[in-house]
């Protein structure tokens, strides 16, 4: 688990794996860069499959089923690419004695409490891929996340109005049925697309905002907002489990299921049990069982 200290490009890091070294800051910060992404386009990708569905044979928008996927694969690589990218090329350097860090400290006083941290890790401005891409990797990384945000918040939004016109429309080619079950599952998308988006956007919004703007804020108030984005598998899991009827009837049956099943206490096989006395004695048991 990373602790950052925004404004200034450094964190630190805590946990099993990397006090062991499985995992280094480096692995950390790119295992992020891949999964964030791909987690906020795979919500986006929910409201574009009902989209397909939706549409009418005739419309220009209904692709082929394996030109719709084509298309969201190039999403997930342009996107996750476009990321991993600029996380790849960070010049992370470790230590409290390193040069970076100590720029660091210079420019920021009140942070030198970090010059006491043994695996603190910093970060500084430099080209990409010197000398064919002088770009900072670090306005790559931003670029990114704007254009992310540019990009997506928009499509989802005239996505999700466009489908509930589609539902809307007297002339629909669909049965009331067909139409009600439509909206239900758009009614549970668009409920469920607020975790990521109050977990895994506002927060990334703030710290980029931290970062670009070189705000300083108390470390117990960004050591909050990261929190925050550590609970979106949790909170999309109860979210899904309390508010959709399908998820949390077959979740109830499951609990039910198993506090039903009986596991029989008399399955110890003594050494005198020939073939035949298990299958006449401990066969039976089992197959109650299943």
């Amino acid at each position: 688990m990373p602790e950052f200290f925004f404004p200034t490009l450094s964190a630190t890091c805590y946990g099993p794996f990397y006090r062991a070294g499985i995992l280094s800051m480096r692995g950390l910060i790119v295992s992020a860069a891949f999964v964030i992404p791909s987690m906020i386009l795979g919500a986006y990708q929910c409201f574009a499959y009902r989209h397909w569905l939706l549409l009418r044979n005739d419309s220009f928008l209904k692709f082929k089923p394996i030109t719709f996927g084509v298309i969201i694969v190039l999403h997930y690589i342009i996107l996750n690419t476009w990321v991993v990218s600029g996380v790849l090329a960070f010049p992370i350097v470790c230590g409290p004695e390193t040069e970076n860090l100590q720029n660091i400290l210079k420019q920021y006083p009140s942070f030198a409490y970090l010059g006491t941290l043994q695996d603190i890790c910093s970060v500084h401005y430099a080209p990409l891929y010197p000398p064919y891409i002088m770009v900072s990797s670090i306005t790559v990384l931003v670029s990114a996340i704007l254009g992310m945000a540019v990009y997506l918040i928009p499509t989802a939004i005239l996505t999700i109005w466009h489908c509930f016109h589609i539902l809307n429309d007297k002339s629909s080619y669909m049965s009331k049925k067909t139409i009600s079950l439509h909206r239900k599952y758009l009614y549970t998308l668009t409920q469920g697309i607020l975790v990521p988006i109050t977990t895994i956007a506002i927060p990334l919004i703030i710290l980029v905002t931290i970062v670009v703007g070189e705000v300083s804020v108390s470390q117990a108030f960004l050591n909050f907002t990261v929190a925050i984005a550590y609970t979106h598998t949790k909170l999309s899991s109860c979210n899904i489990i309390f508010t959709s009827k399908l998820y949390k009837s077959y979740l109830l049956r499951l609990i039910f299921r198993i506090l039903r099943r009986k596991i029989p206490v008399n399955l110890i096989v003594p050494s005198q049990f020939t073939k035949s006395n298990f299958e006449r004695t401990i066969m039976p048991e089992m197959s109650r069982v299943k």
